[in-house]
C-alpha cells in the first residue's frame, strides 16, 4: 500500500533556501504545497499544511500560526541555546561560545522549542565571519537532509533548550559592534577577534570615523604552511 504524502508548507529565505526546497522535493513521501519569504500569516494558516518548515527566516511566527500544524519545525545555525537571535556567526567568534547548527520545534519565542538535532562546528583561529557562515549552512543543510525522514513521521525524541541559558543577540548590537571604538584599549586577541567577526566580503562593516570620513576595515589571517 502506498504511503500517504505528507503536506509541507515552508518559509524560506537566505542562501539556504534552494538547498532545503531540494530536500522537501526530492523527498517523494511529501508535497510542498506552498513556500513563502514573507510573514504571509494568513496565507500559511490556510495551506491545509501539516508541517511547516522554517529556515533562513529571522522575523518570528505568532504562536496562531504555529498552532495550525501538526509540527513547526525551524533550522537554526547556531548551537541553540547559545547564538540565539541575530548573526549567530559573528557572535560566536565574539563570545568565544560554542558554534554550530540546530533542529528545533518553533515556538513563537526567538529560536526557543525542543532541540530535535544539533552538530557542533568548530571556531579556527584564522576564521572570519563569512568563513564560519559559510561552514555553518554547508553543516544545516547536512543536519536537514538527515533529519527530515525522522520529522515527517514525527519519529523523534527532543530535549529541552532552555531560554536562560546560552546567549541571544539582537540586529541593533551587530550595528553598534560595526562602529570600531578606535580610543579603547583593548587585547590584540579581542581585536582580531571583532574584525574577522565582521570580515564578511563583499559586505562592509567594520568601520571608524576620522576627520569627517568613514573608513572600513577587513582583515586577513593566514596560517603559517607547516
Amino acid at each position: 500500500m502506498e504511503e500517504n504524502k505528507t503536506n509541507v508548507f515552508a518559509i524560506l529565505d537566505g542562501k539556504i533556501a534552494d538547498h532545503i526546497r531540494r530536500i522537501l522535493v526530492a523527498d517523494g513521501r511529501s508535497n510542498l504545497v506552498g513556500e513563502t519569504s514573507k510573514p504571509e500569516f494568513d496565507r500559511i494558516k490556510s495551506s491545509n499544511a501539516e508541517i511547516l518548515i522554517s529556515a533562513g527566516y529571522d522575523h518570528i511566527v505568532p504562536e496562531s500560526v504555529l498552532d495550525s500544524f501538526e509540527r513547526a519545525i525551524n533550522a537554526h545555525w547556531s548551537l541553540l541555546p547559545y547564538g540565539r537571535g541575530e548573526n549567530p556567526n559573528v557572535w560566536s567568534i565574539i563570545d568565544d561560545h560554542p558554534a554550530g547548527v540546530t533542529i528545533h520545534e518553533m515556538l513563537p519565542e526567538v529560536d526557543a522549542g525542543p532541540v530535535i538535532a544539533q552538530r557542533e562546528v568548530p571556531v579556527n583561529p584564522d576564521d572570519t565571519g563569512r568563513d564560519l557562515y559559510e561552514r555553518l549552512i554547508d553543516e544545516q543543510i547536512d543536519l536537514f537532509a538527515s533529519t527530515w525522514p525522522s520529522i515527517r513521521h514525527g519519529d523523534y525524541e527532543s530535549s529541552p533548550n532552555s531560554s536562560q541559558d546560552g546567549t541571544y543577540h539582537r540586529r541593533s548590537e551587530f550595528d553598534e559592534l560595526c562602529e570600531l571604538p578606535i580610543e579603547k584599549e583593548m587585547s590584540m586577541k579581542r581585536c582580531i577577534d571583532i574584525l574577522r567577526a565582521l570580515t564578511f566580503e563583499p559586505y562592509k562593516n567594520a568601520y571608524f570615523e576620522q576627520d569627517g570620513h568613514r573608513y572600513y576595515v577587513t582583515i586577513d589571517i593566514s596560517q603559517e604552511n607547516e
